[in-house]
């Protein structure tokens, strides 16, 4: 009983607490997305042009035959650079999440 309420307890202050946050509007998120532009665009030009690629790991690129191959370090730097510029991080389980 007592580890129920303690439970309830919990719930209701993070739900409590994630209410209490202000979001932005949608005016500010527009901007932001606007203001990164040219970074989404030299993204999606290069995962365009590299189509051939499963996978950009860590440590290693694998390829659509499962062969692994090198990139670059210039373009590799570029697939981390990019997604930190643009406030998407790698989230265990759920890819790449904008924030």
């Amino acid at each position: 009983m007592k580890h129920d309420a303690l439970i309830t307890i919990v719930l209701v202050l993070i739900t409590a607490s994630a209410c209490a946050r202000s979001h932005p509007s949608d005016r500010a998120m527009e901007d932001q997305l606007l203001s990164r532009e040219a970074n989404f665009t030299q993204l999606v030009r290069i995962f365009s042009e590299d189509s051939h690629v499963n996978t950009i790991g860590v440590d290693d690129v694998i390829m659509e035959a499962g062969a692994k191959e090198t990139l670059g370090e210039a373009r590799l730097a570029a697939y981390r650079d990019l997604p930190k510029k643009l406030g998407l991080h790698a989230s265990p389980g759920a890819g790449m999440v904008f924030t």
